[in-house]
Parts: structure tokens; C-alpha cells; sequence
């Protein structure tokens, strides 16, 4: 079922099988056992679910409150403490299935099998974590195969598709929520009933900043960027790497034919007697790409630095106590309806830009290390960026929640470990090292699992006296003697 040059290219009605290197006809392929299918399907119901329920929102407010107050906030943090959990592992993983993909030996896409077994089927098994839609076996469902420059124009289209409508939608809600706005200011509000409301907010010590439809749905926008980033920047710097093969013609004169290596039905050209000729449709992709550079692995991360530059007065205020800093921010209205509220609600206020760092973490991971042709290269590059990176997480800890900041480290230590183990890979017994990073693995997705009612409580002590473990701390004991 292959054809093309070294046979990398598979025929119509067959798919790429990553983990055995070889292609699948697709009747014999399972859909419904496709694990890269499955999970999919997961993420794309669970959007339109998400979305709905903030549409619908509004609709609920009385059954909202009708809840005790203390049940809503805890409810409410814990939701938000379990979305940091599973973002931080799909990030992880990401970076582990992208990281395998770019390991490349002789011109040859390593895939899952860079890692050794077991643990390279199980990377297998989470390749939709990347995000990533070259991974699925397009050429099954539409019977026809799809080139790369099919799939980078779906992949960096489809984004920025998806984020003009999320505009338009949040353009609608922003002129339905100011004209509300106005509708109830000319009916005039109940004095009494917001002043029972007020009383009600300061008995539980919580001053309540509703955040707008229109807001929360810029706020969804700001993290699908962040999240999709990696993935789509890989395909995009994709488009730059090309495989060369010497070859003599009939006549003598020395040919180097040169291959798109992540699909060698496209030519990048070919060399002859050291002048390069390229083809006009190589020549469009390359431009092509060149724009989407700019829009993505280095559009993207300065439009978060110039959105949340303004705000870094706001985000980091001056206060005796980082206790402090945590009551202004949070009951700052800015702050609460900002667009990149998701890029800095989970950190530490001095620690208000690491989202910054941690897109450049995972750009450097899957994205730039295609600069290096070399697999021992790219693996030492990768190895370098791992562990610089660990220990500056490490010694920041830039996380407000205790829990999230030790699952983040496991999560960086996760890949330290996996660049370890390809370099290392033939020279021991790869099934050893494929179940200790199985197990590693494991362990990790299960920490996502622990009850989060003690980081909630952790985070609440956190917020009163600006330390993590609410113990009897020196800022606790001046609180103390203040309200005494």
C-alpha cells in the first residue's frame, strides 16, 4: 500500500500506521478502537458543552441563587482548580507526542517509536492530546490522501477561522450586554434588594465581580490560542524542512533531488551542478508559511505581552504583604474581565508574565528544535531546554495553588525523563525504560484525580496570609494581633 520515494507515501484507500512504521488499509481499520478519534470526539463535544453553558448562563441565575454562597465559591474553585490540573497535563503530553514527531533519523519521521516500548504505544494512544490533525487517518475518511499543504491550510486557517467567529459572537454579546445595561438603568434597581445583596457577599468576607458573557467568551479565545499554538506552529515550520538524494543522470551531471520530509510527493526542487531550481507551488508554500511565522510562533505570544503589559501595575501592586497583593487583584474589576484572565489568574502576582514563559517552553520543544537536522543535536537541545527550564520553574514557583505547582514540576521532570530515554535508546534494554516512563507517566495523569478540597482550603489560607501551608507563619501571627 506505499509508493513514492523510499516508499514513505502511502496509496489511496490506506493510512499511516505511526507506531509500526508501515501503512493500513483502511478496511481493516478500526475507528471505533482509534484512540486518536476517541479523544477527539472528547474534546470537540466537551467545546460546544462549555460554550453552551455560558450562553445559557444567565438563564440559571435563580437556581444560582437559590445556592448558598459558600457552596458556589467552593464549587467554583474547584472547578477552576481542576481546569489548571488537566490543562497542565494536556500541555505536557502535548509537548511529548509533538517532541517524539520531530526526532528524526536519515530522513525518516520517528514518530511514537522514538520512545521506547511500552511506553511508545502508550504515547500512541494519546496523539490527539497534540491537537494535532496530521495524526489522524484523514486519507479513511475522505478516501483521498491529503498533502502537507492540504493540512497547512487546515491547520493554520481553521484557528484563525475559528477566533473571527468567536469575535463576531463576542461583538453580538458585548452590544446585547451594553444594551441590558441601559434597559435595567432606565428601569431603575431595587436599593433594598442590592443592599440585602451586599450584606449577604460581606458575611462571607467576598466582594462578588460579575464577569460578562462577552467577556468569558474572549477569555475561551485567549486560552484555545495558547493551547493550539504548538501543534500549529509545528506544521507550519514543517513546511522549511527538505530531505536531499544524490543521484547521476544519463549524462553524467550530478542530481540532488530534494523532498518535503514530512511528505514526499511535494518537491522542494532539486540541485544540479550546484544551482537550485525550485517549483512555483514550493515557492507559494514557502511564502505562505513565512506569513503564518508571523502570525503564530511569533504573533501570538507578543499580542498576550502587549495585552497583559498595561495591566502589570494592576497584576503586581505595591503592598506590604504578598497577602495583600492577592486582595487587591482579586477584587480588582479590570483585572476579573480582562481577555487574559486565564493567562494570569493561576500565577503568583510577581510572577504575572510566566504564562510567557512556559508558551516559550513549549514552542522551544516542538517547534524550534527543527533547527537542528540532526537527531543526537536536536536531543541535547532538547535535553538543555528541559532541564534550564525545570529548574527555573522550580525555584520561581510561580503557582498560587501548592498543588498545582508540584504537579507542574512532576509534568517538567515528565519530559526530562523522556529526553533521557530517546537518547539512551539501543544502548540498554529498552524495555526497562519503557515501563519506568510508563509508570512515571501513569502516576502523573493520576495526580489530576486527588480531591482538590485541600488546595482549595490551601488556596484560601494563601489568600489570607500570603503563605501555602496556613500554618502558624509570622504574617498570620501579625494578622492575628491586628484583629485582636
Amino acid at each position: 500500500g506505499s509508493f513514492g520515494a523510499l516508499c514513505k507515501l502511502c496509496e489511496d484507500g490506506w493510512t499511516a500506521n505511526t507506531y509500526e512504521g508501515e501503512c493500513t488499509e483502511c478496511r481493516r481499520f478500526d475507528f471505533t478502537k482509534d484512540p486518536r478519534l476517541v479523544g477527539l470526539l472528547v474534546i470537540t463535544t466537551l467545546l460546544p458543552v462549555t460554550v453552551a453553558s455560558l450562553v445559557y448562563l444567565d438563564k440559571i441565575k435563580n437556581i444560582k441563587d437559590s445556592l448558598k454562597h459558600g457552596i458556589l465559591r467552593e464549587i467554583k474553585a474547584s472547578a477552576q482548580l481542576w481546569k489548571s490540573r488537566v490543562s497542565c497535563i494536556l500541555k505536557t503530553m502535548q509537548i511529548i507526542v509533538l517532541l517524539s514527531d520531530q526526532m528524526v533519523t536519515d530522513g525518516a519521521a520517528a514518530s511514537a517509536s522514538s520512545y521506547p516500548n511500552p511506553y511508545a504505544q502508550f504515547v500512541m494512544e494519546f496523539q490527539f492530546a497534540a491537537l494535532d490533525v496530521s495524526f489522524l487517518p484523514w486519507p479513511c475518511v475522505t478516501s483521498v490522501r491529503l498533502t502537507h499543504w492540504n493540512l497547512l491550510l487546515a491547520n493554520t486557517l481553521a484557528p484563525i477561522l475559528a477566533v473571527a467567529l468567536g469575535l463576531v459572537v463576542w461583538a453580538a454579546l458585548r452590544s446585547r450586554h451594553k444594551s441590558q445595561e441601559r434597559a435595567r438603568e432606565a428601569k431603575g434597581r431595587d436599593k433594598a434588594k442590592a443592599e440585602a445583596q451586599a450584606d449577604a457577599e460581606a458575611k462571607v468576607g467576598e466582594t462578588k465581580i460579575r464577569v460578562s458573557l462577552p467577556n468569558r467568551c474572549g477569555q475561551i479565545m485567549i486560552s484555545f490560542i495558547i493551547l493550539v499554538l504548538p501543534s500549529v506552529s509545528k506544521t507550519i515550520c514543517e513546511t522549511f524542512r527538505c530531505d536531499s538524494y544524490n543521484d547521476i543522470r544519463d549524462d553524467g551531471s550530478k542530481v540532488a533531488g530534494l523532498y518535503l520530509r514530512t511528505d514526499y510527493d511535494i518537491s522542494c526542487g532539486e540541485v544540479v551542478d550546484y544551482e537550485r531550481t525550485v517549483p512555483e507551488k514550493y515557492q507559494a508554500m514557502l511564502v505562505f508559511a513565512g506569513c503564518m511565522i508571523a502570525i503564530y510562533p511569533v504573533g501570538v505570544p507578543l499580542m498576550i505581552f502587549f495585552l497583559l503589559f498595561p495591566l502589570r501595575r494592576r497584576l503586581n501592586p505595591e503592598a506590604d504583604t504578598e497577602a495583600a497583593q492577592l486582595e487587591i487583584t482579586t477584587n480588582d474589576e479590570v483585572l476579573a474581565r480582562s481577555m487574559v484572565a486565564p493567562v494570569f489568574r493561576k500565577y503568583r502576582p510577581k510572577w504575572w508574565a510566566y504564562d510567557l514563559v512556559d508558551i516559550a517552553r513549549r514552542l522551544l520543544l516542538t517547534t524550534f528544535i527543527m533547527l537542528f537536522d540532526v537527531a543526537g543535536t536536536a536531543l541535547v537541545f532538547a535535553s538543555g531546554v528541559a532541564v534550564v527550564t525545570t529548574i527555573v520553574h522550580r525555584e520561581c514557583n510561580p503557582y498560587l495553588d501548592p498543588w498545582l505547582g508540584c504537579l507542574s514540576v512532576g509534568a517538567h521532570w515528565q519530559i526530562v525523563l523522556v529526553c533521557m530515554a530517546m537518547m539512551m535508546k539501543g544502548d540498554v534494554e529498552d524495555g526497562q525504560i519503557g515501563i519506568i516512563l510508563l509508570i512515571t507517566n501513569v502516576l502523573l495523569l493520576l495526580a489530576i484525580f486527588i480531591d482538590a478540597r485541600g488546595s482549595v482550603d490551601r488556596m484560601a489560607n494563601f489568600h489570607r496570609y500570603g503563605r501555602r501551608g496556613g500554618g502558624h507563619t509570622d504574617e498570620k501571627r501579625d494578622c492575628e494581633m491586628r484583629q485582636t
